[in-house]
């Protein structure tokens, strides 16, 4: 048996990424009425909105 002193390390670095990104949402949720756009849900998760790529020039 493990005597009172034993505390285990348990370190999952993609879960606590995970839970980090649900904190952010759930604190951008708290400042709106409603529903989340998807705008501020990107910017909540920092996701940039690529620009829309140029057309090609003619030759």
């Amino acid at each position: 048996m493990v005597g009172d002193d034993f505390e285990p390390q348990f370190t999952d670095t993609a879960l606590l990424h995970e839970i980090e990104l649900l904190a952010d949402v759930m604190a951008a949720a708290a400042q709106v009425d409603g529903r989340l756009t998807i705008a501020q849900l990107d910017g909540a998760l920092g996701v940039a909105i690529p620009e829309p790529a140029a057309a090609p020039e003619a030759v």
